[in-house]
């Protein structure tokens, strides 16, 4: 009888185990290719493709790519093959674990940084190829969290580091209202959508993910219109934007499940619905993991 305890045991452990590894708390590379959504982004700019840029090198982008190779005279196969990477301003073969750019850089490895920093939690607007403002700070705030040097030039170091797991909140937050989502996290057109849409009807009750304490209320001219920002322990944040009103004030201490505010569509909204952020330690990560229900 010990010995089918003692095998009863070491089975629960091992479950145990598995189950820890399962819900481990690291953010899994890009789901799609830096390089295909490069060339995905040179398209959009060329007016052949409009799909989502997410490097993933599906119909649209075949179809994107016969349009464009029909109109520079090469054969029209769908495929990226030297010569169409070429005509999009791609990089030769064999370049990329040695490129470095930095801001005033323009192109397809620009496109590739951005696309790799927003899946990693750090969207720095449109995926145009333009190594700006926007960029150069988010490749700070990248190179800050994966602890290397923070002079917002993107070299071998910073481009493996990007391709690299990062550490990501295992809380678990409560759904702010009952409501079906309809935007998830990730690329939306050619920008990134940092967080998720949850459509419902205006004056609906908005509540808090979980325990925190209230660092902003009130009207954001960013495009969020009536936003509550909450800070929760260990490194979280949620926003809950497009409100109607807020009804929390700065400072407040708000509990699991209180009411901070009500569905509305100011700011830049297209009807109601709540637009919810969840960042960690500073980087965007997408809410849906996290949620009970």
């Amino acid at each position: 009888m010990r010995s089918l305890a003692a095998k009863v045991s070491l089975l629960a452990l091992l479950i145990a185990a598995l189950a820890g590894l399962a819900s481990a708390s690291l953010v899994s590379a890009a789901p799609g290719r830096p390089h295909v959504a490069a060339m995905q982004a040179a398209l959009w700019d060329r007016g052949h493709y409009r799909g989502a840029v997410d490097g993933l090198d599906g119909p649209l982008t075949r179809a994107a790519l016969v349009s464009f190779q029909s109109e520079i005279g090469l054969k029209a196969t769908g495929r990226a093959g030297a010569r169409t990477v070429a005509a999009l301003g791609g990089p030769q073969r064999g370049l990329h674990g040695a490129v470095v750019v930095r801001q005033g850089d323009t192109g397809w490895n620009v496109v590739r940084l951005q696309f790799l920093l927003a899946w990693r939690g750090f969207p720095s607007g449109a995926f145009d190829g333009l190594f700006g403002e926007r960029v150069a700070k988010a490749t700070q705030r990248f190179q800050r969290r994966a602890g290397l040097e923070a002079d917002g030039i993107a070299g071998p170091s910073t481009f493996k580091a990007l391709r690299k797991p990062l550490s990501r909140s295992r809380a678990r937050l409560s759904m702010p209202l009952q409501a079906p989502i309809t935007d998830a996290f990730g690329p939306r057109a050619n920008r990134f959508h940092a967080g998720i849409d949850l459509p419902a009807q205006a004056g609906a009750p908005v509540s808090a993910v979980k325990a925190g304490t209230v660092v902003f209320a009130g009207y954001s001219p960013g495009g969020f219109g009536n936003l509550v920002v909450v800070r929760h322990r260990y490194g979280l944040t949620t926003r809950y934007a497009h409100l109607s009103e807020a009804l929390v004030r700065d400072g407040q201490q708000v509990r699991r499940g209180e009411t901070l505010g009500l569905v509305g569509s100011t700011g830049r909204s297209s009807g109601p619905h709540l637009h919810l952020e969840v960042t960690f330690l500073g980087a965007y990560v997408d809410p849906v993991p996290l949620l009970l229900g």
